[in-house]
């Protein structure tokens, strides 16, 4: 059934290529790919494109952006079907765009999402196991968001992921691809400071210095040219995104930060950054759930992780789908007791979201993720507006 699916794909694909007379011929297309940091890459190169004076156009899983025009892609998305992707080509060619920035999802290259559609320079900015509800093993998963580079002239690969790097490196030789590595090694020691100072405040930790080098060296090659501190400094005007480490101003002294984070890695990457941030006296409290009907292999291991990262973890929903609810905060606790965590089970997520907020002290910090930028939670089949933003505040209305 999935290989007939695929190939109507391609069908579809090229029959909307030649209604709109290729579209993708007529613009520089960057295609981004990774288990986490993908969304914020691509909206960090479109903004540096942007800034300095590149028609540019955006499609990624929170937002598209074409000329003035904005378009909301906040509810649960994938890259979106291959008659979409290209109706939205050929209106960035319409509006005069001469570069295309593409958020690619695994299930997108699986799905052939993209055929017909070649990629000037691709980014995979790291892959850590995810998605195997769908793609069964990590080698499935990684030959996926492989296929990048594949469809690519040239392709960026993150040398700090250095399992991956390999991987990927060899995937490339084999096919004849070419490929070039970025590392924050590769920069000068004022330059990684810099970096670091730049983003410190609306993007902490290396997780986003990485994903802003990858912005930064595509912008740097459009350009021709190295990448300057001027380039780094300009990283200080990039619009925070929703959903990606979006703190909330309180009266409290409380600590909130929402976050997209729903990825073992993703998880792991934002409470070690609160640890560095937080002073001794400050606790983590971690709000999140898992997704029904998706990787259930990540549960225990993200409550793993969080039971050691945090000093108090709230389990809870996040999209349970058909699943039992019950069954999946169990398999969260698993990993939860494997490092005698503390924890508390609160299936009604703004029940959840109160309580942390309630026993939180000032200066602790209430972590919530596994949501971020969505406007919808899936109960059973049906899809119930929900957004995290409104649920902090209607918790801090009730302090």
């Amino acid at each position: 059934m999935h290989k007939i699916k695929n190939f109507l794909r391609i069908i579809i694909a090229y029959f909307y290529l030649l209604y709109y007379r290729f579209p993708q011929k007529k613009l520089h297309i960057v295609g981004i790919t990774g288990t986490d940091g993908k969304t914020t890459t691509a909206n960090f190169l479109y903004q540096l494109l942007s800034r300095n004076g590149y028609k540019v156009g955006l499609i990624s899983t929170i937002n598209a952006q074409i000329g003035d025009k904005k378009i909301d892609t906040g509810f649960h998305v994938t890259s979106p079907a291959p008659q979409v992707v290209i109706k939205l080509l050929n209106q960035m060619v319409q509006s005069g765009i001469e570069y295309a920035v593409l958020e690619v999802t695994s299930h997108g290259l699986s799905q052939n999402r993209f055929a017909g559609i070649h990629f000037d320079y691709g980014v995979i900015t790291n892959i850590t196991s995810d998605h195997l509800d769908y793609h069964k093993t990590y080698k499935n998963y990684l030959y996926a968001k492989a296929k990048l580079i594949l469809k690519s002239t040239l392709t960026f690969i993150n040398k700090d992921d250095k399992l991956s790097f390999k991987q990927l490196k060899q995937i490339a030789f084999k096919n004849s691809k070419k490929v070039k590595p970025y590392s924050l090694e590769y920069l000068s020691a004022e330059y990684r400071k810099l970096l670091k100072k730049t983003l410190k405040t609306n993007y902490p930790g290396v997780y986003n210095q990485q994903n802003a080098l990858a912005a930064l060296v595509v912008f740097a090659y459009i350009n021709g040219k190295e990448i300057s501190k001027n380039d780094i400094l300009d990283l200080k005007e990039l619009k925070p995104l929703t959903g990606r480490f979006n703190k909330i101003d309180n009266q409290f002294g409380i600590n909130i930060v929402i976050d997209f984070a729903h990825t073992p890695n993703a998880l792991f990457r934002i409470l070690s950054e609160i640890n560095n941030l937080r002073n001794s006296n400050e606790k983590i409290i971690s709000v999140f759930g898992c997704a029904g009907l998706r990787d259930a292999s990540k549960r225990p291991v993200m409550g793993q992780i969080a039971g050691k990262l945090a000093d108090m973890v709230i389990v809870t929903a996040e999209d349970p789908r058909t699943e039992k609810l019950n069954k999946i905060n169990e398999q969260i606790v698993s990993g939860i007791k494997n490092v005698n965590g503390k924890y508390e089970v609160e299936e009604n997520r703004q029940n959840a979201i109160n309580k942390a907020i309630s026993m939180a002290k000032p200066g602790d910090w209430v972590v919530i993720t596994g949501k971020g930028h969505e406007k919808s939670m899936c109960f059973g089949a049906t899809e119930t507006p929900w957004s995290d933003f409104q649920a902090v505040e209607k918790a801090l209305r009730r302090l």
